[in-house]
């Protein structure tokens, strides 16, 4: 007698983390736990853990990279992105992706800078506006801001309103391309710089709207009065 067994195919396992907490403090373990990860047809698992990328200077590595449960003890503040993929033999799981973000020994956390503009272009002797509002603190410490340029094209003086404040413009006075950084500070800790571009073309012929002939309004003319001044008194230095 003569049996057919039809043998299906072996599917991938599924990794799944839960983190005691997705905070953590420099020094003390972070627990993570990957035992929920599944196998469609029941087979035992290996575990691989991996921390792919941290801080500068960090050396931190998982305690046990190859256990079901493990921890993490990271050794400087900042993000720590850590990955989990599980095998069944044949095959491997996709990695499931996590961050854990570490405060200093006082239980601290760096800040984080956010920046929003009004756009990433702009033109010779008009303003761009500079929005760092979005910035954070997990402590919820009160922030400073510290806008700066770091990069410019030869000859440019460029101008800001007030570099240290939240929201801020600037007026630049050469086309070409700008480097622009924030840093914010909670009182004790820099936030990593958050760096952004404007590309600045030439200042626009001036454009004349003709209602009711009147060619240029009363507020339109103030305004570029005010630009013109602006901008000559960017170019004396």
């Amino acid at each position: 007698m003569r049996f057919l067994i039809t043998v299906g195919e072996n599917l991938a396992p599924t990794a799944d983390v839960s983190l005691s907490e997705n905070t953590g403090v420099v020094d003390m373990p972070i627990q993570l736990d990957g035992t929920r990860s599944t196998d469609p047809e029941g087979q035992g698992l290996s575990y691989d853990w991996e921390v792919i990328d941290q801080p500068d200077g960090s050396s931190a590595e998982i305690e046990n990279p190859v256990g079901s449960t493990t921890s993490l003890v990271a050794d400087t503040l900042g993000i720590y992105r850590v990955q989990l993929t599980v095998s069944d033999g044949p095959n491997t799981s996709a990695p499931v992706r996590f961050v854990v973000n570490v405060a200093n020994e006082n239980g601290n956390f760096r800040p984080v800078a956010d920046v929003s503009l009004s756009e990433n272009t702009g033109n010779v002797a008009f303003f761009t506006q500079l929005d760092g509002t979005r910035s954070s603190d997990l402590n919820n410490d009160p922030l400073t801001f510290e806008w700066s340029v770091i990069a410019q094209p030869e000859g440019s003086q460029f101008g800001f309103i007030n570099e240290f404040a939240a929201q801020t413009e600037i007026t630049f006075d050469t086309e070409g391309i700008y480097r622009i950084q924030l840093v914010v500070n909670d009182g004790e800790l820099d936030s990593l710089p958050v760096f952004f571009a404007v590309d600045v073309g030439p200042r626009p012929s001036p454009v004349a709207f003709a209602t009711n002939d009147s060619v240029l309004s009363d507020a339109d003319s103030d305004r570029q009065s005010a630009l013109d001044a602006f901008f000559a008194q960017l170019v004396r230095g």
